[in-house]
């Protein structure tokens, strides 16, 4: 695959795929000597460059165009060809931080590259959060269920019932609803936990959790009636989280 300019990103050009400085040198200013510094060219994540290679936390190559800006005979060194695609490339417009990601959470995940990134208990409810970069762009993201009782209680304004409540059954539907949420958003978590690590979108998990749900129900429910349904893999991920 050749080397090719994809987006600017502010103060960054980046390529089609991940490439060793010498590439990007050669890409903007061909063979014939010209050498930039290696802090001229470096990741967008920051580190330093060792040897000829820039290490990179993400699949994409970047270029700091203030940076060559700085050293105008390097821009005006440049392949012509390689300076009419930089100068067609439009800004790419900031991505806007979703309102349940917090300010920190989201400032390390622009800074960070490629892939699945947990952010353990910085939810607003103190869960884990998952984001997911493809393309240097946010692909998907959520934030686990709570499966804290302390935490779930505050949510619905209940108090920890007594032992002796629930040895005496005199806990109220609302306290012991608390433990079966509890026990339902743990097999969530590890559905959307599976799901993700497969390769498969925040959004589709979800659906296909729902669906899951609906499968444990119907396997349930359908024998009572002399019926019978087929089990699948998902289905059999939800039906062990409720039993």
């Amino acid at each position: 695959m050749p080397l090719q300019l994809v987006r600017r990103e502010r103060d960054w050009i980046v390529f089609n795929q991940a490439a060793f400085r010498a590439e990007v040198v050669h890409f903007f200013w061909g063979r014939g000597g010209l050498n930039p510094t290696r802090e001229e060219l470096y990741a967008r994540s920051g580190n330093s460059p060792s040897g000829n290679e820039i290490d990179l936390l993400d699949t994409h190559w970047a270029l700091a165009r203030t940076a060559v800006a700085a050293r105008r005979n390097l821009y005006t060194s440049m392949l012509p060809e390689a300076r009419r695609r930089l100068e067609a490339l439009a800004d790419s417009p900031p991505q806007i931080r979703p309102n349940w990601v917090p300010t920190g959470v989201w400032a390390e995940f622009q800074r960070a590259g490629d892939g699945i990134h947990v952010y353990n208990n910085r939810s607003g409810l103190r869960t884990n959060i998952y984001l997911v970069k493809r393309d240097g762009m946010l692909w998907g993201g959520y934030a686990e269920a709570p499966v804290d009782q302390a935490v779930l209680r505050g949510q619905y304004n209940q108090i920890e019932p007594s032992l002796w409540q629930r040895m005496t059954g005199r806990e109220t539907a609302m306290q012991a609803r608390i433990r079966w949420l509890a026990d339902i958003n743990a097999g969530w978590n590890r559905f959307m936990k599976l799901q993700i690590r497969s390769g498969i979108g925040p959004r589709e998990a979800q659906r296909n959790y729902r669906d899951a749900v609906h499968q444990a129900y119907l396997r349930a429910f359908i024998p009572l009636i002399g019926g019978s349904v087929a089990a699948s893999p998902a289905g059999e991920t939800v039906g062990r989280a409720f039993r």
